[in-house]
């Protein structure tokens, strides 16, 4: 995951497995850096019915920006995005938002506890 670039690249042992955009966090957001660089594992967060993202993975870190989301704490995930001109703009809460059919693919694809790897 490149937050400069606004791209995330999903690799298995031998090949990538898919590059696309992503939408970050808005620096006006986000009191040290948006969507703050982390190295971790991901798990599958369910998603609540009144959103139109198919699938979120959450890592390790917490939004600047926000206490709570959804009725939970605001851990920071990568997650569908129904808005394609978000994406390749800074303007989450510190989430890294994708293309939904791409994260619905991916969620078919990466076990839980796969590492992330966010850089600047």
């Amino acid at each position: 995951m490149s937050l400069g670039a606004h791209t995330i690249t999903v690799t298995t042992a031998h090949a990538v497995i898919y590059t696309g955009p992503v939408a970050v966090g808005a620096a006006r957001h986000n009191r040290r850096r948006p969507s703050a660089t982390t190295s971790t594992s991901c798990c599958k967060l369910p998603i609540p019915a009144d959103r139109t993202e198919p699938f979120a993975y959450g890592l390790s870190s917490h939004s600047d920006a926000l206490a709570t989301f959804a009725g939970g704490d605001a851990e920071i995930g990568i997650h569908g995005n129904n808005d394609a001109s978000a994406l390749g703009q800074s303007v989450s809460h510190g989430c890294i938002r994708m293309d939904n059919a791409a994260i619905t693919d991916l969620a078919k694809q990466l076990p839980l506890g796969t590492p992330v790897d966010v850089n600047a």
